[in-house]
């Protein structure tokens, strides 16, 4: 049968670092990440399956190829747009995802809900998804815009959502909001409906879109 949903706010501690596999299924992998000098994770930083990153600089060159292809409409893959982006085809393996100026969906301390177009906001939600097992994720700013690079992945059915169970044995509804502990902060996390999720070339099921936010403690949705 249907997961029933979940409305009630579920406190889950998560450390960056841990390895998640021990409380999970397969579908997350063990993390290769690096830190920044207070430890939070830096986005981007899990190794490709190729065991190497592109810099900044290749990936903002790249980006003004791509965009200058689309606007020319000379064969640039538009694969659509969703509520926060519009996305692209980049290369063979990945998809560029233009963050539209109506911003980012993020949670504020408080715990009630904004909108942002920042690269601290996609920044956040990059640093989350990979925290949570998702699909590598890089945010950057290019040509005074902001971009979410992550590699491709292809739909799951509503067997695999049923199956999915995050670090620490989240399991995800369509309405589930959810507290996690990331280095001692507290962070709220909901949207994790089937369509924020694919299978990697591996045939993993990897989360690519959440809606999150650090939140001060004690804080609950509103």
């Amino acid at each position: 049968g249907a997961r029933p949903e979940q409305h009630a706010l579920e406190d889950i501690s998560y450390s960056i670092g841990t390895d998640p596999s021990s409380a999970s299924d397969s579908s997350n992998q063990s993390h290769q990440q690096q830190y920044d000098q207070e430890g939070r994770v830096v986005p981007g930083t899990r190794k490709s399956p190729k065991g190497q990153r592109r810099s900044e600089e290749e990936s903002r060159r790249r980006i003004r190829e791509a965009l200058a292809r689309a606007e020319k409409d000379d064969g640039e893959e538009r694969i659509g747009s969703g509520s926060e982006s519009h996305v692209y085809g980049f290369g063979p393996d990945e998809v560029l995802k233009e963050i539209k100026s109506e911003g980012i969906v993020r949670y504020r301390p408080d715990g009630s809900r904004t909108t942002e177009h920042s690269l601290e906001a996609a920044w956040e939600k990059a640093s989350v998804i990979e925290a949570l097992g998702g699909m590598p994720t890089i945010a950057m700013a290019a040509e005074d815009k902001i971009f979410i690079i992550q590699q491709r992945g292809t739909p799951i059915s509503e067997t695999d959502y049923l199956s999915i169970e995050l670090p620490f044995g989240i399991e995800p509804s369509r309405q589930g909001i959810y507290k996690i502990e990331i280095n001692g902060e507290d962070y709220l996390i909901s949207d994790l409906r089937p369509e924020n999720f694919v299978k990697d070339s591996q045939g993993n099921i990897r989360l690519i879109d959440l809606i999150t936010g650090k939140v001060t403690k004690g804080s609950k949705p509103k």
